[in-house]
Parts: structure tokens; C-alpha cells; sequence
């Protein structure tokens, strides 16, 4: 739903008018846009979207505590951002999918998997490989996987 909503919201009016405030505020305030207001209606819908979020992790949780929001879910978002490159929604689900389905495996691989042969890695091990997977992308493709682009279709 969140993709939805923003892919939305990136083809729309208020999206190409936020994404002129993002490139050059001063060009789009002399063209009639509000950067104030497009700034907190953007605002606005992320903290919609972060609750609405939220709200599925309690139910499917049952409860929730500070240990379990805390340090490495914030790491692991920031790692999602950093793979997959923050200026494109193509990026941020790529990054999402790339980093979630790395960090999986990683955990299961620490209570130990068999892949060919018995993979047990020991304990912490899973943020380290993604913080040197998110310092690398940052040295080697600082703008992410995506480069900045989006992912179109052809007609």
C-alpha cells in the first residue's frame, strides 16, 4: 500500500511540485510553489504512512516494546536507503527487498542453515556484513543500486 501511495503521490501535481522544492527552492518559489507547504503536506503523509506502519507491526505483534523499534530496526531502514539510493522510489523498494531478504538469511544463517553445507555464523554477525554491504555501496555507488533513475515500462 505505502508503494502505491507514493508512486501516487510522485506522479502527481503535488509530487513534481515537491520534487521542484527538492532541485531548487528559490526557482520554485519565483513559479508559484509554496516550499513550506509542499514540504509539510509531504511531511504529512509520510507520518500517515509511518503510522499506518506501525500500526500493522503492533497487530501483528501482538505488543511492542523500545528493544524491538529501537537501534537496529533505524540501522537496517537507514541500510534499505543507502543499497537502493534515496532520490528514486524504484531505489527504496530495491533497497528494501535487496537489504530485508540479505538480513533473513543472515539470521537464519547465525541459528545455523544448510546451503550445500551447514552455514553457522556466529552472533552479530548479520550487521556487520550489512554495514560493510552499506559502506561499500556508499564508496562505490554513493547515489545507490539505482543510480537516482526510475524503473519505467515501454509502451
Amino acid at each position: 500500500m505505502a508503494i502505491v501511495v507514493a508512486f501516487a503521490y510522485q506522479r502527481s501535481r503535488f509530487g513534481r511540485m515537491l520534487r521542484a522544492t527538492r532541485e531548487d527552492a528559490a526557482a520554485a518559489r519565483g513559479v508559484g510553489v509554496s516550499v513550506h507547504r509542499e514540504r509539510l503536506l509531504a511531511f504529512t503523509v509520510s507520518g500517515a504512512l509511518a503510522g499506518f506502519a506501525g500500526a500493522l507491526l503492533v497487530h501483528e505483534l501482538g505488543s511492542i516494546t523500545t528493544e524491538q523499534v529501537y537501534l537496529e530496526l533505524t540501522f537496517l531502514t537507514l541500510a534499505m536507503l543507502v543499497v537502493g539510493g534515496a532520490s528514486s522510489l524504484w531505489g527504496a523498494v530495491l533497497g528494501a527487498l535487496a537489504v530485508s531478504g540479505l538480513s533473513s538469511f543472515l539470521s537464519e544463517a547465525e541459528q545455523g542453515v544448510t546451503v550445500g553445507a551447514t552455514l553457522d555464523l556466529p552472533s552479530g554477525t548479520r550487521l556487520i556484513i550489512l554495514g560493510s554491504i552499506m559502506a561499500l555501496v556508499l564508496i562505490i555507488r554513493p547515489s545507490g543500486l539505482t543510480g537516482g533513475h526510475e524503473f519505467r515500462l515501454r509502451r
